[in-house]
């Protein structure tokens, strides 16, 4: 396989949280408005723009929603890694399967704190570009500020992802680590 066929295809984290249940829908299908609708909004029009922004604003909000509970999601797995971690070790059970444990565990915390990693969010225009648009017409405004609400919602999009297979893989990991804890509590 080349190289340039793996890079294709994503990082591992990626291809491994893809096979795991929940999936994902990443596919947006705008074959479905009909061709008169879309032969009616006229870029030019004011109202119509507003719309546009109103909805990229909407859509960002939506963005940092959700990064916001995974980050929450991505603590608790960190927290429960940890202490199910300090239960195996404080027991005074060994073996095989305390030690896999212990490897699963940590293997939810460093995924989890991955997820935390994965934070950076761009929220839109950038307070640096309003300053520079007060002199501006309300129209180039409108339309600078949709620009760039568009723009910080594709910048985000990958970090939502990296953190949202990180947060599903810890998940998983975590079901494994809590197995093997009861299956070394019960040997």
């Amino acid at each position: 396989m080349a190289q340039g066929d793996d890079a294709d295809r994503g990082p591992v984290r990626h291809r491994v949280a893809g096979l795991l249940p929940p999936r994902r829908c990443t596919e947006t299908r705008v074959d479905q408005v009909p061709a008169a609708t879309a032969q009616q909004l006229d870029a030019s029009d004011p109202q119509v723009v507003d719309l546009l922004r109103d909805e990229a604003g909407r859509r960002l909000d939506q963005q940092h929603a959700t990064i916001t509970q995974l980050d929450t999601k991505a603590a608790g797995l960190v927290a429960a890694g940890i202490a199910l971690a300090s239960y195996l070790l404080a027991t005074d059970t060994a073996g095989f399967v305390v030690a896999a444990a212990l490897v699963a565990h940590a293997g939810v915390v460093i995924m989890g704190l991955a997820a935390l990693a994965a934070r950076s969010w761009s929220n839109a225009p950038a307070p640096d570009k309003l300053l520079a648009l007060l002199d501006k017409q309300p129209r180039q405004v409108s339309d600078v500020v949709l620009r760039a609400k568009v723009q910080a919602f594709a910048e985000n999009a990958p970090n939502l992802v990296a953190k949202s297979d990180w947060v599903k893989l810890a998940t998983w990991c975590l079901g494994l680590a809590m197995v093997l804890t009861c299956t070394a509590r019960l040997t």
